[in-house]
């Protein structure tokens, strides 16, 4: 079994998260990309959305700043959501959408009193 690593990345936009781990989760806005991040790169080829096949990009073999952004964000921190990262060496491929949007949250019934580990998710 082969398994393949996949990045996702904004350049602005908004999402769902929590500020914390078990936190509510809430609507909140993304900023725009750093400067020379690799967000910032994808959105100065061009403002559209994209998929990357990394193994192409053996010319990126230096750390680039990859904000990394999953069920907690805290946007009070923006620079600890940046991670220095060789891309190629990350991830086989990389979805880029230039502008997100949050995904609406759906009711969802459990079996426990409580919200799943994996909530917000997108069907």
């Amino acid at each position: 079994m082969k398994i393949y690593r996949i990045g996702f990345g904004s350049f602005e936009g908004d999402l769902i998260a929590g500020s914390y781990w078990e936190a509510p989760m809430k609507r909140t806005t993304v900023p725009s990309a750093w400067k020379q991040s690799w967000e910032e790169l994808l959105h100065l080829s061009g403002s559209w959305n994209k998929i990357l096949l990394t193994k192409d990009l053996h010319f990126f073999n230096s750390p680039i700043g990859h904000r990394a952004i999953g069920v907690v964000y805290d946007h009070n921190d923006e620079k600890g959501n940046y991670v220095p990262s060789i891309i190629p060496e990350r991830y086989e491929a990389f979805v880029y959408i230039d502008k997100s949007s949050a995904l609406h949250p759906i009711y969802v019934k459990t079996e426990i009193d409580r919200t799943p580990e994996t909530y917000p998710f997108g069907i």
